[in-house]
């Protein structure tokens, strides 16, 4: 595929990530990046929930067909479908006959979530006195560590951002703070966990995108010791050796991208260390792989219950020291005595 000579398209309903998706398998291919939807409101000059209430959605599904029949080009490019696009009669052989096809899956509290976004969005829209429109909206990466979207109002732009603290600040000329404080609740039997981990000779360690001042609130909860936290600024300034020599006494990273997750993983793995890792977001996905067993929950993300080795059923993570100590009766791992080396056996 990377000649480039066929398109691929991305179907799935809301809450998928198709267009996100999209943007990095295209980016990787050497392809170009559309969406269909996108390219609707450019081609109409419309908005998609314009195009429904006014037009209807017979109109709407007749420009999606002609997009697919002819609005874009043959070949090297990655297409993020709507929603609903594949549900028009004959249309899926029609994506079949133009290229690949790939058909993107979310849970349903996913769907559920981006459903509740749309009616809003058209609340916004449509809503009695309402002055905004959406123009374009750029999604949220962990580079950006940021969502970015372009509302008009009264002939003007505004850019609306929602992400990580300290990037949105950067970004920003000025700030106001408003709203509520929520509280940072670490999960009650986290600590006890940690606890009876330790005590029978795995090495706990924190991987996090969280920033370091809400990383140090949550490991102080649960007794993790942050006198040792190395941020992923500082780590993606260290090469793979000098990473090697300090990940084993580093406790807590913070701050870290998805590939930095993966990288001190294969540190620990450089020093001879048996890795698992616990993880239930999209952007623990590649870390989940890495690991020598990866570890996740029911209530996870499905791309992170796919790259897992162990789904928890669960709520108490006690069960992974229950699950530890029951791996070493059939792998014959020494029990835990005490020594300093005990702690090399096995890092979570």
């Amino acid at each position: 595929m990377s000649d480039g000579n066929v398109n691929l398209y991305l179907v799935g309903f809301m809450g998928t990530g198709k267009t996100t998706t999209g943007r990095a398998v295209a980016a990787k291919l050497g392809f170009q990046a559309l969406d269909s939807d996108h390219e609707i409101e450019r081609l109409s000059g419309k908005s998609v929930a314009k195009i429904f209430a006014e037009d209807g959605e017979p109109a709407f599904r007749a420009l999606e067909r002609r997009f697919i029949e002819s609005g874009h080009p043959n070949r090297g490019v990655v297409v993020a479908c709507g929603g609903g696009l594949v549900v028009q009669p004959d249309m899926l052989a029609l994506l079949h006959g133009k290229g690949v096809v790939i058909c993107l899956h979310a849970s349903l509290a996913a769907i559920v979530r981006r459903t509740a976004q749309t009616v809003l969005t058209l609340h916004a829209e449509y809503g009695e006195g309402s002055e905004y429109r959406k123009v374009d909206e750029i999604p949220f990466d962990f580079v950006r560590r940021r969502l970015s979207v372009v509302v008009s109002f009264r002939g003007k732009h505004i850019l609306v951002c929602k992400g990580a603290v300290e990037e949105v600040f950067a970004a920003s000329t000025r700030y106001e703070l408003k709203g509520e404080v929520g509280n940072l609740d670490a999960k009650d039997s986290a600590g006890v966990a940690i606890k009876a981990l330790h005590d029978v000779g795995v090495q706990v360690k924190i991987l996090t995108g969280d920033n370091e001042i809400v990383t140090r609130k949550v490991c102080r909860d649960v007794g993790v010791d942050t006198v040792h936290l190395m941020l992923g600024s500082e780590l993606e300034a260290l090469d793979d050796a000098s990473l090697a020599e300090r990940v084993d006494a580093t406790t807590v990273f913070a701050k870290l991208s998805p590939q930095q997750k993966s990288r001190v993983i294969e540190a620990l793995h450089s020093r001879g260390r048996v890795v698992g890792f616990l993880g239930d977001g999209i952007n623990d996905s590649a870390a989940l792989k890495a690991a020598d067993v990866g570890i996740s929950v029911d209530s996870a993300v499905d791309i992170a219950k796919e790259c897992a080795d162990i789904i928890l059923l669960d709520k108490d993570l006690m069960v992974l020291e229950s699950g530890e100590l029951e791996l070493r009766k059939h792998a014959a791992v020494p029990p835990h005595d005490g020594d300093s080396g005990a702690d090399e056996q096995s890092a979570v």
